[in-house]
């Protein structure tokens, strides 16, 4: 019997993704070192603030850390992880936040797909499929646009939702790397560190969406399966 192939979650939050995200970013270095997960790179909403504490949390337990963003569009652009490279991609990351930082209030980031087109130089960029089934035309047509920039740092993300769709969904988005020439990458696009934390996620939901729990209803996830997960749980 052969050991599970190491992974590296790529796609977790943490609190600091406002009112999505619901663990600490310590909280889920320490978590992903303990499961066995080979890394984990923490990737908020459109900032790097929770960066700074993993980075100082896997310094100390000398673990494998990777700081990104999550990079959420204002004009219909899926999700896209963005992952610096080097001191160069770091630089151009934080510019592209800022830039959004500075349309709008305090606290908000308004980012544009021409925003990451002007930055991505040297950003490892993960596109995320929307909520429900992949849209292949708009996949498509986005990983072919963003191809011409970015080239090999480009990569599409699956994520199960085990919902019974997740072997169609995965077909179609396989379907879609081959024809695009896009890698996949896998990621259980983690809201928080363990199954139990579930309750204070339905509650950061409920605020998210200004209801209660009881009246959240399909809002809330449909299990508590997006926490950090080795191989072997996510088979």
């Amino acid at each position: 019997m052969t050991d599970a192939p190491v992974f590296y979650e790529l796609g977790a939050r943490t609190n600091y993704s406002f009112l999505q995200g619901s663990a600490p970013a310590e909280i889920m270095v320490v978590t992903a070192q303990k499961i066995g997960l080979g890394g984990i790179g923490i990737a908020d909403r459109n900032t790097v603030a929770g960066v700074v504490r993993a980075h100082a949390k896997a310094k100390l337990e000398k673990y494998r850390f990777q700081p990104g963003a999550r990079l959420v569009f204002a004009d219909g652009t899926p999700d896209i992880l963005a992952y610096p490279r080097n001191r160069k991609g770091w630089a151009h990351l934080c510019r592209m936040l800022s830039a959004g930082n500075l349309r709008t209030t305090k606290g908000s980031c308004t980012l544009f797909l021409s925003d990451l087109l002007e930055w991505q130089d040297e950003l490892q960029l993960i596109v995320m499929e929307d909520a429900g089934r992949p849209d292949p035309e708009k996949l498509t047509a986005l990983l072919l646009k963003l191809r011409d920039y970015a080239g090999k740092r480009l990569y599409l993300g699956m994520t199960p939702h085990y919902d019974g769709f997740d072997h169609h969904d995965f077909a179609c988005l396989a379907t879609i790397a081959t024809q695009t020439g896009t890698r996949l990458i896998a990621t259980n696009d983690a809201l928080y560190h363990a199954p139990e934390f579930r309750p204070v996620a339905d509650v950061v939901t409920a605020i998210r969406e200004h209801v209660t729990i009881a009246n959240a209803g399909l809002r809330l996830q449909a299990n508590a399966e997006r926490h950090l997960k080795n191989p072997k749980e996510m088979a």
